[in-house]
């Protein structure tokens, strides 16, 4: 895998090597919504860090995770003082298909479905088409002791960044919105913070992570069992972390890691007397079951979807809206969530927080104070049949709507617990696997990226092989705010899942926040292994073994009631 070294941090030299090995497939290449691959002999090739100003950590081999207890930064992390060298792994090798080294994993929506850009997007002043006459902002009383603050800072990407979504690394030019980490702290009393960080990412592991929230809690005595740290799993920004074929961009990884910190250190710096309004609305159109029976026995994942014979799951339309006001009823932050997959923006061909990103950004420009999004449930939802541009205006009039008629919600609890959660790799018939993976892509793709495709996977279950049956160990979540749960799961939920966890708590309110705190890929249901395709197919994106996801849900019901007594 590739090497990372770190720089000289505010405490100290750091480093360490290696990377994550986990992956994730996305769709890219819709026509004016994705973004195709710019065409290079060559991939780029990040810059060699120097001492002067390089971040401070990295990723670590998958099987070495450690288990952290629920209110300390994970033991033996890579810190910002401590040096530590971990063994080198080697990367998968570049495997390029010679006509279309990224692949859709949707089809392409018509060109004629996409408003101009400029219509879309106003140069200087709003991502939004329509300003909304803003609504008489309700006063927010401090009399529940509540203090808020949020921060967010922007994560500088360059067009030799590889950008994480598809089987191979795609390279673009240029950037539509910004790429933030935005931090919302969150106090009560003499109760520890609890700080929500949302990045415009696809997705984050853990061990890239251990050592911001060991300086997290040294810098800002928020332990880590109350910091949530997630990715909203936009498919076009700068890789962190091993995906399929590719692995991070190590000056990519060392500013977010820099820029989680800074953004709830700024955010912690703001605490303000602060109400909680809490309002859920509803999208039933952008998201839609992606795995989708064919007629052949398969599951749809790329390719013509002519012979679709039924979806296989539910799909998620809540939108949940946390807004939190002054005293004066100014808007200090909002955070808001939707269960679809990140994919697709405006412009192809560019950088993008993808169409929730743009919504939240437009919002802030309009209202103020911070906003940021969270992703639902997702793992088996997907935006197949409306546009970017539609899927941003949809959504954005909804969380509008939400936040003008959120109701002031009392704050009596606030608090948190992180406990470890331990799953197996699964085992594998790698005759099966070749066959259902080889057997669709040639007869859905195609030509050479049928075989690009199918060489992706059988190194990943080379490097698979030798953990089938072995332990390894993450993380869930769960925060109280009042009367309202939120619940971190540390990879790609099946929706199906995500709906369990809300059925089943005993909250009124349940927010359901995927890709928190690590990454572990895809977390099926029982009927989505029986199914199989691709979320199954095993690799590095896919490799829990059946039952883990609803093991995962019991145990983060049972969290939730420990919350709530």
């Amino acid at each position: 895998m590739g090497k990372i070294r770190l720089w000289q941090g505010r405490a100290g030299w750091v480093g360490l090597w290696g990377m994550a090995w986990v992956g994730l497939w996305g769709m890219a290449g819709e026509a004016g919504g994705g973004w195709p691959v710019v065409p290079a002999a060559e991939p780029a090739q990040a810059a060699k860090p120097t001492p002067e100003g390089n971040p401070f950590l990295t990723a670590q081999s998958l099987p070495e995770t450690k288990s952290v207890p629920e209110s300390k930064p994970s033991p033996g992390s890579p810190s910002f003082s401590q040096a530590k060298s971990l063994p080198q792994a080697q990367f998968l090798p570049q495997v390029k298909s010679p006509k279309a080294p990224f692949i859709p994993e949707t089809p392409p929506i018509p060109q004629s479905n996409f408003p101009p850009p400029a219509k879309a997007i106003p140069e200087a002043k709003s991502f939004s088409e329509v300003q909304a006459t803003p609504a008489a902002q309700p006063s927010a009383s401090p009399e529940t002791g509540l203090r808020v603050g949020a921060a967010d800072v922007e994560l500088q990407a360059e067009d030799n960044m590889p950008i994480a979504g598809s089987i191979h690394a795609g390279y673009v030019k240029g950037q539509e919105g910004k790429l933030r980490a935005v931090a919302v702290v969150l106090q009560k009393a003499d109760q520890p913070p609890v700080a929500l960080v949302s990045c415009d990412l696809l997705i984050l592991p853990h061990d890239l992570l251990a050592p911001v929230e060991e300086e997290i809690q040294r810098r800002c005595n928020i332990p880590a069992s109350h910091l949530l740290i997630h990715a909203t799993h936009t498919h076009h920004a700068p890789s962190t972390c091993r995906v399929h074929a590719y692995g991070p961009d190590e000056r990519f990884c060392r500013q977010v890691q820099k820029a989680i910190v800074e953004a709830v250190a700024a955010a912690q710096a703001r605490l303000a007397p602060a109400g909680f309004f809490y309002g859920k609305g509803e999208e039933k159109t952008i998201g839609q079951n992606s795995r989708l029976l064919l007629q052949d026995g398969t599951i749809y994942w790329i390719g013509p979807r002519h012979d679709v014979v039924r979806p296989t799951g539910p799909v998620d339309p809540d939108v949940p809206v946390l807004v939190f006001r002054s005293p004066e009823g100014n808007l200090l932050a909002m955070l808001f969530g939707h269960s679809a997959h990140t994919i697709g923006g405006f412009k192809g061909g560019v950088r993008s927080p993808a169409f929730y990103g743009l919504a939240a950004q437009s919002l802030q420009e309009q209202y103020g104070g911070v906003v940021g999004f969270l992703e639902g449930a997702s793992g088996s939802t997907h935006r197949l049949d409306v546009s970017p541009a539609e899927a941003y205006r949809r959504i954005r009039q909804v969380v509008e709507q939400t936040m003008q008629s959120a109701k002031p919600t009392p704050v009596d609890q606030l608090t948190a617990i992180k406990k470890p959660f331990t799953f197996r790799y699964r085992h594998f018939d790698e005759a099966a696997e070749e066959k259902a993976v080889t057997e669709y892509c040639q007869k859905r793709v195609g030509g050479d990226r049928a075989e690009a495709i199918a060489q992706v996977f059988r190194q990943m279950r080379k490097e698979l092989a030798p953990l089938q049956g072995k332990e390894k160990t993450t993380w869930l979540q769960a925060i109280r705010i009042g009367p309202v749960a939120l619940v971190g799961i540390p990879g790609e939920m099946f929706t199906a899942l995500g709906l369990q966890i809300k059925r089943q708590s005993p909250f009124k309110e349940t927010v359901v926040v995927e890709l928190a705190n690590d990454w572990i890929g895809y977390i099926p249901d029982a009927e989505g292994h029986r199914l199989g395709g691709y979320q199954v197919w095993t690799g590095l994106h896919s490799y829990v073994e059946p039952g883990t996801g609803e093991r995962m849900v019991q145990q983060a019901v049972e969290m939730l009631r420990s919350l709530a007594r």
